[in-house]
């Protein structure tokens, strides 16, 4: 692999998957399009990120989940969007990898199903259409896994014959394929493709995240999405949709109109449809809609409560548009016609939705003889030719109108789209109102629900004007904080509200039942909030074990709560619960209900603002109202640094573990610094049950304190984060100096592990449960980054009386050179700073594009080398710490180069290999590894580098501003302005550098002396270069003695027969047959074995001895190395690959390379 580092580019297509040479444009060709190319690519584009603190620096894709088919939970935190091909090889494993992530992370993660059919995988559109039909009818996700289980059978009979298996309407499947119901929708996830950057098959986004579809990655990816979601307050599409509002997209952007489009009304005919209200209402609230559609169900409650709300001012019309999927959709609309014939639409309408899971024929007879129907006349009425015209013209006129889906409701002709909540319709509704006279003060509130407390346990007074019930589930990280608020909202409100407590537990959390049951029955013995407290702070451990404990622990009566638990006594309880919760609208946790209004926010601040308008209409003062209780957060005996008598007190909970807590106590370090004497610093533990060394480090922290040495040892835990085993922590003991007696002492018999899990109770307590936490004089801060800090603690400064002037000023963020090595020259008037890490595949790139700006511009700018090994990759930090040691040589650049050609061979041994290959003295190289010399160099850039904003590799600074895109193009764009405004002219500014293929002993045909060479890098096995033949014999006819073009060959790794066709078209070469060899090989691509390749040297008149001998000995096989060698260096990564006076064509097209031709003659004047 060293010789070769070209092979590990290619390779990666193997590992990826399937690319599409249409990459770039807007819509996918049509099966009737023959495409003219396409090409082998490698898909590795964007920069490489390390795990993210919070959401800074993240590169996410605005990826839209729209209609597609998903699976997994819908409240999961984590949204996995794959684009996939039905045809495409690399996808049916990939789809297995994604289902063991389903499961894996089983209720943590939501997959969302994307087509992006390859226009050179001819079956692969229809699948992606039959896959929709097959949804349509309820079975997507079991006619996938039969497209994947048979990809080399997709043509139309083989699609029809999956159907029949699955037992679907084989009418309506092919009706659909017949008239291509479905193919928009594959056209539009492709064009979203394009979008979002995909370039080949399969591609998945994790919460918009791009990456391949690789297990590990996917797996890491998912688990840092889950630590960043820690704190999130929404969960499922709302917290998916808020994640990517702002991410990337190529999506076309709608240019700006000066005036407000005018909204649409529409002519909505009432007609005869059912209807309830007077005609004469200012308002006509026409309802589409669907009764086997459960939004519709939501849909009709909205309407009913919208009627309710506002009476005589609302008329409610339904009208049907059964979905043509919803295959008892139709039979409904017409027995709900048939019972409005009997007086009882609207009691019918109500039956369906209730039970719109069973609308088979028996089902709607059975209701119409619950509502005692006249059954004969019903049946009569439901299949007679009247409803059904009915049915149909409401469906004709929903199209007519532009219904494209159910609900649909028309207010007044303004169109409202889905289930809508009440406010929206409400925000219409007014509107409308107050154009036609009505005041504020006639408009009704949104109607409260009716939340009974009933026996459920609650806080102040059951008097209150105030009340608020909570639904609520133990094993809900996000109730944990909810109690944390409400508690405060009890404890600051006292009898002025009463704080009830639901039971609402999740189907997907198993142990929350059980928890409820148990706190129930601690209640029965008057221990309720003390029982949900001990469960709130033990989430993690709710197994029957651990109740029984926690039972214990309060003293308890254990017969009696064992046979509660046992009997399952208070089931039936939770039980009520849960269903009174869904009856409400409740659908995940927590909820709370204000005067039965659904609250906005769960924060103490949010939650004020909804309770003190209450008090003040119940008599209550201003000055009655109280402010949201302070936290006080206990220093105790906790290590701290800064002024003691400081006015502000940060209290940081961290883990020792945990990554983003290594970042945080870098940037919370600097700013206890500048702000000394103004801010304390307080450390507390919060070690997380996942980070499994965290717990121990932290003892091991406080054994280090006892010594004195709490923030030494904190420092090296810190730069040792994936190093923290029993062994190590002796180690940094030992290399501090301490008494190793008393602290192996104090870890073996534990002697603070109380005091750790006493800071993670405290923390939790307090609402943290994600690493790092902080709060800044009791208040949880937003962010830790240096300017989040100031600007949260400078106004608590001022407030304190001390002075703007006195405040301390942020250092400016500059990259801090030093003696980092550098190419150019140190007083350019450019410097291009490189944050790299030797790891890194696209570090590796960014690195040759450096090496290629630095001798175009010479002595114009300055390219420093800075390191930033980042944490997940093993050998990075060490190998950067190598190359300072060369550096101490005089040898770094050399020694940089070695790293980089061999990213994948960077242990101890092999980085003493490369020293002692360029010369260095191996005693001062071993020496400088072995006593971490450059240690504390690389780990003082990597904090440079965060400070000033790095997040990932490669960072390029130019004039220490973050540089946009990292080609040589692109960087261009950026250095030449400045130097065009220091005193330099456009002649001065280089181009760039060409790199001279070198085509010496490489076949060709045409003109030796003609001025355009046209130079192939082509694969014998790849079906595009088979392609490419055809494109240059037609550019050889068209320019004739004007062009000259050379044959190179670059066999990709996974064309297993491509390197020996190679080698046996330079043995045919050698007896003066390469050309016609090379047309044999091409005209017969899969059958290129040992066999096949002697048979066409037979057939071309051979000497079939020396050929052989040839091959068997692999005389070319050297020169085929070569070949490919030059290839990587030149910039190739798939086949084919034209270049025209050593310039690449981006295409491989007649046009496109005509076009260069041109242009190049144009200029010559020929």
């Amino acid at each position: 692999m060293r010789r070769y580092p070209w092979i590990v580019l290619v390779s990666l297509f193997f590992l990826v998957g399937c690319q599409d040479p249409y990459s770039n444009q807007k819509a996918p060709p049509s099966s009737k399009e023959t495409s003219k190319f396409g090409s082998y690519q490698n898909v590795f584009n964007n920069t490489y990120q390390g795990p993210k603190g919070g959401d800074s620096g993240v590169e996410r894709w605005k990826v839209e989940t729209g209609n597609a088919y998903n699976k997994g939970n819908t409240k999961a935190l984590v949204t996995i969007v794959e684009f996939s091909d039905f045809q495409c090889p690399f996808c049916s494993r990939g789809a297995k990898t994604l289902d063991g992530i389903v499961k894996k992370y089983k209720g943590k993660v939501r997959l969302y199903f994307k087509h992006y059919p390859l226009s050179f995988h001819k079956d692969a559109h229809l699948a992606s259409q039959a896959s929709l039909a097959a949804g349509a009818q309820g079975k997507f996700w079991e006619y996938h896994d039969k497209l994947f289980a048979n990809q080399k059978k997709l043509k139309r009979p083989d699609l029809e014959r999956y159907a029949k298996e699955l037992k679907l309407d084989m009418k309506k499947f092919k009706a659909a394929l017949d008239k291509g119901t479905y193919k928009k929708q594959v056209d539009d996830d492709f064009v979203q493709g394009g979008q979002v950057n995909v370039s080949g098959t399969p591609t998945a986004y994790v919460n918009g995240r791009k990456t391949s579809v690789d297990a590990k990655k996917i797996g890491e990816l998912v688990d840092e999405e889950l630590k960043l979601a820690a704190g999130a307050k929404t969960t499922g599409d709302a917290y998916y949709t808020e994640l990517i509002k702002k991410a990337k997209s190529n999506k076309p952007k709608k240019i700006a109109k000066k005036e407000k489009k005018e909204e649409v009304i529409q002519n909505v005919s009432v007609g005869n449809s059912p209807n309830t209200g007077p005609e004469e209402a200012p308002i006509t609230i026409v309802e589409f809609s669907d009764f086997e559609c459960p939004y519709c169900s939501r849909g009709a409650k909205t309407a009913k409560k919208v009627k309710k709300a506002y009476g005589d001012k609302v008329q409610l019309v339904f009208k049907h548009y059964p979905l043509a999927f919803h295959i008892h959709a139709k039979p409904a609309a017409y027995a709900s016609m048939a019972a409005r014939e009997q007086g009882q639409f609207w009691a019918y309408h109500d039956k369906l939705f209730a039970n719109s899971k069973k609308l088979d024929r028996a089902s709607l007879l059975k209701y119409a003889k619950e509502l005692g129907l006249d059954i004969p006349r019903f049946t009569q009425n439901m299949d007679s030719y009247a409803v059904k015209a009915h049915i149909d013209s409401d469906m004709k006129q929903a199209s007519k109108v532009g219904v494209t889906g159910t609900p649909a409701f028309f207010i007044n002709g303004r169109m409202i789209s889905g289930a809508q909540p009440f406010s929206k319709f409400k925000e219409v509704i007014d509107e409308i109102l107050i154009k036609k006279g009505f005041k504020k003060s006639e408009l009704p509130e949104e109607p409260a629900e009716v939340v009974e407390v009933g026996n459920a346990y609650y806080k102040g007074s059951k008097d209150a004007p105030v009340q608020i019930v909570e639904f609520s589930d133990f094993q809900c990280p996000f109730c944990s904080r909810g109690a944390n608020t409400l508690n405060l909202i009890a404890k600051a409100y006292k009898n002025k509200v009463q704080v009830a407590f639901k039971h609402f537990p999740l189907s997907f959390h198993k142990d929350a039942p059980l928890a409820s049951q148990a706190a129930l029955a601690a209640g029965a013995q008057g221990k309720f909030w003390e029982y949900h407290d001990l469960l709130f702070e033990n989430q993690k451990k709710l197994k029957r074990p651990d109740l029984d404990k926690y039972a214990k622990e309060l003293g308890l009566n254990m017969s009696l709560f064992a046979l509660a638990l046992d009997t399952a006594k208070y089931k039936a309880q939770v039980d009520a619960d849960l269903a009174q919760g869904s009856k409400i609208g409740v659908s995940g946790t927590p909820t709370i209900f204000i005067n039965g209004r659904k609250a906005k926010g769960n924060t103490f601040e949010e939650l004020k603002k909804q309770i003190d308008p209450i008090l003040l209409k119940n008599g209550y003062k201003k000055s009655d109202l109280p402010e949201k209780p302070k936290r006080v957060i206990k220093v105790g005996n906790a290590y701290t640094k800064g002024n003691p008598k400081a006015k502000v007190t940060i209290v940081e909970f961290s883990d020792f573990q945990c990554p983003f807590c290594s970042r945080g106590a870098r940037q919370v370090g600097e700013f206890i610094k500048y702000y000394k004497d103004h801010v304390r610093l307080v450390f507390k533990h919060f070690p997380l049950s996942f980070h499994k060394e965290a717990h121990l480090a932290s003892q091991a922290s406080l054994a280090a304190g006892a010594q004195g040495k709490f923030w030494e040892y904190h420092d090296r835990l810190f730069a040792n984060q994936r190093k923290l085993k029993r062994p190590d922590l002796e180690r940094y003991a030992q290399s501090l100096g301490l008494d190793m007696q008393k602290f192996k002492a104090a870890l073996d018999n534990g002697t603070y592990k109380g005091q750790v899990d006493a800071d993670l109770k405290q923390g939790g307590k307090n609402g943290v449960s994600g690493t790092p936490t902080m709060f800044i004089n009791g208040e949880k801060a937003k962010g830790y980054k240096f300017d989040e800090l100031k600007k949260q603690v400078d106004p608590i400064l001022l407030k304190l009386g001390v002075k703007k002037e006195a405040l301390p000023k942020r250092p400016p963020k500059v990259v801090k050179i030093g003696d980092a090595p550098y190419k150019g020259s140190p007083k350019a008037k450019v410097q291009v700073v490189e944050f790299s890490d030797f790891q890194c595949p696209y570090c590796s790139r960014a690195a040759n594009t450096l090496n290629t700006l630095a001798k175009a511009y010479g002595d114009k700018i300055q390219v420093v080398f800075k390191q930033y090994p980042l944490g997940f990759h093993k050998d990075a930090h060490l190998a950067a710490q190598a190359s300072l040691a060369a550096h101490a040589q005089g040898k770094f650049w050399a020694y940089h180069d070695k790293l980089f050609a061999n990213q994948r061979a960077l242990k101890r041994p092999q980085l003493e290999a490369y020293a002692q290959q360029l010369g260095l003295d191996m005693g001062k190289f071993k020496a400088a590894l072995d006593n971490g010399t450059y240690k504390a160099k690389v780990d003082a850039e990597m904090a440079n580098g965060t400070y000033i904003g790095v997040n990932g590799t490669p960072s390029v600074f130019i004039n220490n501003k973050p540089a946009i895109g990292l080609s040589f193009e692109k960087l261009k764009e950026q250095i030449d302005p400045i130097l065009l405004k220091n005193g330099y002219k456009q002649a001065d500014l280089p181009e760039k550098p060409l790199k001279r293929i070198n085509t010496k002993g490489a076949y060709s045909k045409g003109n030796p002396n003609a001025p355009i060479k046209i130079v192939e890098f082509s694969d014998f096995q790849c079906p595009f270069c088979s392609r490419a033949v055809g494109t240059l014999k037609k550019l050889q006819k068209a320019y004739g003695d004007k062009v000259q073009i050379f044959f190179m060959n670059f066999p990709l790794s996974f064309h297993k027969d491509a390197h020996l066709a190679s080698q046996a078209a330079l043995a045919a070469g050698e007896q003066a047959k390469f050309w016609e060899y090379h047309d044999k090989l091409f005209a017969n691509q899969r059958k290129l074995k040992r066999a096949d390749l002697e048979k066409y040297a037979q057939e071309l008149g051979m000497d079939m001895t020396m050929f052989k001998q040839a091959l068997d000995s692999g005389k070319f096989k050297a020169r085929v190395d070569a070949e490919l060698r030059e290839g990587g260096r030149v910039g190739v990564s798939g086949t084919p690959s034209f270049y025209v006076n050593d310039r690449p064509i981006k295409s491989p097209s007649f046009d496109a390379v005509k076009k260069r031709i041109d242009a190049i003659l144009s200029k010559k004047g020929k």
